[in-house]
């Protein structure tokens, strides 16, 4: 068992490293492309995102003609590789530089968390999200370029979450259909050496407000890695790693960039490609992107006033990832539900598999219901009662998590009541001068408004509210660390840690799930943070498995019917069947689906709540009725 163990970590980590390199040297050629040639070790950090960024791009593009299988992650990899061949004379010379080294200490931790991170990596696939749908998302993408019309199958499968593709990619050769024990485990491995290096850079001497804005932002790592997320598809953790990095750039731009600094441009750039991936992987990001990046923009133009021609480079810079990956997704879920934005039903495209409209809406609704808690609560559905009836349940169960929702938001309050007092018995040239980076609470708060108003699920709004919290904490206490003794700096840097590595011992005593599954606090934080292998081979299984039943539909179709979750049921599967349900082509797959008629999907959503939708056709009905 212990062999298992080890051979499970290390091969897990591994292949994540490998990968990483591979990500990270794409993300370098885009940064050379660019005319940047000195590299720093956050520059390499960074050139993994971008990278990530690209990665997304080239598979959503390879969907729209060929399954996403070996051949799609040879050329990844290769690419990398020569990216980082391109690159080898920057990357000798930058860690050649004597300007800082990593302590023995930083190296040990860098260690450690990454062994801790492979550990929760090959644990189950125990997400109830991942056993619905992302399995299947995985499985069709894995077999078929992206198919038409097959919201129709089952509504979530069009939900568009471009991460899935990555996951796909990764499920190839030893990693075929475990590729969950890779995928978010390394984008919380990345992000958490990025902000561990942050802190020990802090310690070394670099008492720049941007690594404390970095370093906070280790307990919304730490949490995103617990409950079962880096072994699972769970999508929006790499959605909310994606904005808690590119508000690291944003601010950053904002309190360093200088008028003749080529790396500002890039970080514009950047932000702006961040950005566009986050809503590519989450929707629910869409409202931070479209605010965020013209201010930065304008923001950028004020404080590094450049030439018009670096105006117009960096704009079409910046400009061209975000299109490019636009036209792609949209695209994409066009072929999928017939909608650039499903479930919304905005821009509906004439084509014959389109869903139909009153099941984009219905999904849509059960999204928001969701988020609420309110999706047995009939008279909140059929829209006779109002904040009131929803709103106190709700908020008890954010307690459940409180790193998702409640302390960020405490730590939020008690940030800005710190600064304000500060603010009151005066400050220095140096705060006064730091307002323009204020200006990120813009997008921040917003998006947070746009959480609570659209769907209020607390696990959505994490990298939004540890962004603020981020924020606050380096406008308040940054300035006066340049000037503050070691010891106050080490005081920081120490709470900063405890309260990173805090949801470890905190997250198993307060879930209501890990308490009932396991009583004792103690084994409860163990089994939290450490897996053992499981029966497959090296790593634990999926924790569920599929019940399905076979259902022939009015066109001869056979659809294996789960009663739940399809997990990894054989093609085609839905716990929804539809009896007018019929191929585009009867003997192909992969030409997609349509429906006759009108939305007949039985047991929708799912057949445990069989009231739900009853109760949101009449409130759907009322609406339409309602005088103008």
């Amino acid at each position: 068992m212990l062999l298992h163990l080890l051979l499970g970590t290390l091969s897990i980590l591994l292949t994540q490293i490998l990968v990483g390199c591979a990500i990270a040297g794409i993300g370098l050629v885009f940064r050379r492309s660019f005319g940047l040639r000195s590299l720093t070790l956050d520059d390499c950090l960074l050139a993994f995102w971008t990278g990530l960024a690209a990665v997304t791009l080239f598979l959503l593009l390879w969907n729209f003609f060929l399954p996403i299988g070996g051949w799609a992650c040879c050329l990844i990899l290769t690419a990398g590789a020569l990216g980082l061949w391109g690159a080898r004379r920057e990357l000798v010379a930058g860690f050649a530089r004597r300007a800082w080294r990593p302590s023995p200490l930083l190296c040990v931790l860098l260690i450690l968390a990454a062994l801790w991170i492979a550990n929760l990596s090959l644990g189950a696939m125990a997400n109830r999200d991942s056993g619905l749908y992302h399995i299947q998302v995985v499985r069709w993408a894995e077999r078929f370029p992206a198919v038409p019309g097959i919201g129709n199958l089952d509504g979530p499968l069009a939900f568009n979450n471009s991460s899935l593709l990555f996951d796909a990619m990764l499920s190839v050769g030893p990693w075929e259909g475990r590729a969950n024990h890779l995928a978010n485990g390394l984008l919380v491995l990345v992000f958490l050496v990025q902000v561990i290096v942050a802190g020990a850079r802090l310690a070394a001497g670099d008492r720049r407000p941007r690594r404390l804005f970095e370093f906070l932002l280790l307990t919304a790592g730490t949490s995103l890695a617990l409950h079962g997320r880096v072994s699972s598809f769970v999508t929006d953790l790499p959605a909310s790693l994606v904005v808690c990095v590119a508000m690291v750039v944003c601010y950053g731009l904002l309190s360093e960039a200088h008028r003749e600094d080529p790396e500002a441009d890039f970080r514009v750039v950047t932000i702006a490609t961040l950005l566009a991936l986050a809503v590519t992987f989450k929707t629910n990001a869409a409202i931070l992107a479209a605010s965020c990046f013209p201010l930065v923009m304008v923001l950028w133009l004020l404080r590094v006033r450049p030439s018009a021609t670096r105006r117009l480079r960096t704009l079409g810079w910046a400009l061209g990832p975000v299109l490019a990956l636009a036209l792609a997704w949209t695209g994409r879920g066009v072929i999928l539900s017939g909608y650039p934005l499903f479930p919304a039903s905005l821009g509906a495209v004439p084509v014959e598999w389109r869903v139909p409209a009153e099941h984009a809406e219905a999904e849509f609704a059960y999204i928001v219901h969701s988020g609420r808690g309110s999706t047995q609560n009939l008279p909140v559905v059929q829209g006779e009662a109002g904040l009131r009836s929803w709103f106190l349940p709700w908020a008890r169960s954010t307690l459940d998590d409180p790193y998702e929702l409640v302390l960020p938001l405490a730590f939020t309050l008690l940030a800005l009541l710190a600064s304000l007092l500060l603010h009151l018995r005066g400050g220095t040239a140096d705060q006064r001068a730091k307002r323009q980076e204020w200006w990120l609470l813009l997008p921040l708060v917003l998006a947070v408004a746009a959480w609570f108003f659209v769907a209020p699920e607390p696990r959505y709004v994490l990298p939004y509210l540890w962004s603020l919290v981020a924020l606050i904490g380096s406008q308040t206490f940054g300035p006066r660390l340049l000037l503050a003794p070691q010891r106050s700096v080490r005081a920081i840097l120490v709470g900063g840690a405890l309260l990173g590595i805090s949801p470890v011992l905190v997250s198993p005593i307060a879930s209501k799930a890990l308490r009932r599954d396991e009583p004792n606090p103690l084994l409860g934080i163990i089994r939290n943070n450490f897996n053992w292998p499981g029966s497959d081979l090296w790593f634990q299984p999926m924790d569920g498995r599929p019940k399905v039943t076979p259902y022939r539909t009015r066109s001869g179709l056979l659809l294996n019917v789960a009663r739940d979750q399809c997990w990894d049921a054989a093609l085609p599967c839905t716990p929804n069947p539809a009896p007018n349900l019929r191929l585009r082509d009867s003997a192909d797959l992969a030409k997609g689906f349509m429906v006759e008629g009108s939305w007949q999907m039985e047991n929708w959503p799912l057949s445990w709540q069989p009231n739900f939708l009853a109760a949101w056709r009449k409130s759907r009905a009322e609406r339409k009725v309602a005088p103008q």
